[in-house]
């Protein structure tokens, strides 16, 4: 999945960079560039103030897949870092989106 974040937070932009030309497997949970991804989404989500549902519900299953190997039955967390990153994308900031 390719990631285009136009306009990245000042703050998150050295995330940004680090994930430039990189392809990131969603369901490679753990993996350098998935925690990376995971690193600038946060990042996102406090500097504009969006999709702390997405966020918490992500953390949840990450959390899960790493303590235990295992959320709701699934071995990875693909799903909901799409989530996340799509409601990231699609946030306009200054507001809670789901």
């Amino acid at each position: 999945n390719e990631m285009e974040l136009a306009s990245c937070s000042p703050k998150c932009a050295k995330l940004l960079a680090a994930l430039r030309g990189r392809t990131v497997e969603l369901a490679d949970t753990g993996s350098r560039d998935n925690n990376a991804l995971d690193k600038l989404l946060r990042c996102e989500c406090r500097a504009r103030q969006v999709c702390s549902h997405a966020l918490a519900t992500y953390a949840v299953c990450h959390s899960s897949v790493m303590s235990v190997g295992a959320y709701k039955g699934k071995t990875h967390c693909g799903a909901e870092l799409f989530l996340l990153q799509t409601c990231v994308l699609n946030a306009e900031g200054g507001g809670d989106s789901p």
